[in-house]
């Protein structure tokens, strides 16, 4: 760890030239009364950004510190596309504490670092920080959605139990533009990568969970930055899919996710197993509707987690989803016609 270097922001951009000034300004407005830097990973973009990069590191040497890729990595392979942060931005980290932003995404609070930084000062044993974040459509304006939504998660501190539940069990706890943790714990993930880190493609679930087993989470309900929303699909959309390389991608997406939960479970010594068994199941619930499988939609064992898919499906989709659980011919019927 440099010792002039308190904080040291981690971006990962690809083809962001929209975006990257907006997210770049938004980390060098920032009033702290400390050093902080800007670790950039360019994934070989070819739209611009890369000049754009390159002004700013011109401009602010001391600070923008890049890493270009000749070659894209992400599509090098599974692992490499999950584990960008891991692999490029972590082990140049200098910094005692960690900020995340993507490239796309940017802060709207010039005290945000200030504020995290002292918040962790003051508790030793706080292992992960993270705030409200306000969502935007792609121009940047803001739209009525919050990470987490109001009264979700309680301002202030969490154990690593009352976080990690409601990592488990809430559509999306914190966003990554909000994330604040300790570099000390950055030689584990870079040098002794834990088995979870190897599956999955949420990495942003897995950080999540792994800052939270570490030490107490605070948590401030006050909006810091912004996160542009991408559209999303309805629960139908597994069924109804026509673009099979997709759905594959989709199935092979949620069966990587469960083996990093049952990895993650093992990790902590099952110390949370009743937060990580909830998961577990939202996932083979997610499995399932991509895969069409719906015999066991209703099943006793799915009751708790069937609500946060079934509670906006129409009366005429619910409808469907009965009679496929009852009639599984039906849905290779509808997707032969379809």
């Amino acid at each position: 760890m440099n010792n002039d270097i308190m904080v040291s922001i981690c971006c990962l951009v690809f083809n962001h030239k929209d975006y990257i000034r907006q997210a770049l300004d938004s980390f060098l407005m920032q009033k702290t009364n400390f050093k902080f830097e800007v670790l950039i990973n360019d994934d070989c973009s070819t739209d611009g950004t890369t000049d754009i990069i390159r002004e700013y590191e011109a401009k602010y040497p001391d600070i923008i510190r890049p890493l270009y890729h000749e070659e894209n990595q992400y599509s090098k392979s599974t692992r490499t596309g999950n584990m960008m942060s891991i692999l490029f931005n972590f082990p140049r980290v200098r910094g005692k504490y960690v900020a995340m932003c993507e490239g796309d995404d940017f802060w709207t609070d010039e005290n945000k670092l200030q504020k995290q930084f002292d918040i962790m000062e003051q508790n030793p044993d706080c292992a992960f920080a993270a705030h409200t974040v306000r969502c935007t459509n792609e121009k940047g304006e803001p739209l009525t959605e919050i990470i987490p939504l109001k009264g979700d998660v309680k301002s202030g501190m969490l154990t690593s139990k009352e976080a990690i539940s409601g990592i488990c069990r809430l559509p999306y706890m914190f966003q990554t533009s909000s994330y604040f943790f300790r570099s000390e714990y950055i030689p584990e993930i870079t040098e002794q990568t834990p088995e979870f880190f190897e599956y999955s493609s949420s990495m942003d679930v897995l950080f999540m969970l792994y800052f939270s087993s570490k030490g107490c989470v605070y948590f401030a309900d006050e909006e810091m930055s912004c996160y542009r929303l991408q559209s999303s699909s309805s629960i139908m959309s597994a069924l109804n899919a026509k673009d099979k390389a997709k759905n594959q991608k989709m199935i092979d997406h949620y069966t990587n996710h469960l083996k990093s939960l049952r990895a993650y479970d093992e990790y902590t010594g099952k110390l949370y197993q009743e937060s990580i068994g909830f998961a577990v199941r939202r996932a083979e619930y997610h499995l399932m509707l991509q895969k069409g499988d719906y015999k066991h939609l209703f099943s006793k064992k799915y009751k708790d987690v069937a609500p946060l898919f079934l509670s906006k499906s129409s009366k005429k989709e619910l409808l469907q989803l009965r009679l496929f659980s009852v009639c599984p011919w039906l849905v290779k019927l509808k997707k032969h016609k379809g």
